[in-house]
């Protein structure tokens, strides 16, 4: 049996992209959210993914390969949490082949609550989220 999380709270994650893909797509720090226990990636959020999926498709890196790495906070259970990691990193890379990025390209895994650092709400957040790195970077 799966062990769910806390009672969800107004609270978000980020999805953080590399450093190697901002400088390469011209991005900004902005960042795409996650609300508590929610693998959906907000509209507001769209337009940071959408340039990376441009850079990827037209831009400086088309042709490289990506890995999505879905992450949780460590209140859930072990299964959960990596079921959870992986349903983000799976709705980022859906976004991603939407437009335009193949499916083939991207690499989706989760380490759910594995590498999970916080301790309070502050930390949680940074938790949540998916890393968003070249494929050769890791």
């Amino acid at each position: 049996m799966v062990e769910n999380p806390a009672p969800p709270v107004e609270s978000e994650g980020t999805i953080q992209i590399s450093k190697t893909i901002k400088d390469a797509c011209g991005l900004s720090d902005s960042e795409a959210h996650f609300k508590y226990d929610s693998s959906v990636v907000q509209d507001s959020d769209s337009s940071t993914l959408n340039k990376v999926a441009l850079c990827f498709v037209t831009g400086p890196l088309s042709g490289e390969r990506m890995n999505l790495v879905g992450r949780a906070d460590p209140r859930g259970g072990q299964e959960y949490n990596i079921m959870l990691g992986g349903s983000r990193s799976e709705s980022v890379k859906s976004h991603l082949v939407a437009q335009g990025m193949t499916a083939d390209s991207i690499l989706a895994t989760s380490r759910g609550a594995l590498d999970a650092t916080g301790n309070d709400e502050a930390g949680w957040r940074e938790d949540r989220r998916v890393d968003v790195r070249l494929a050769s970077e890791l």
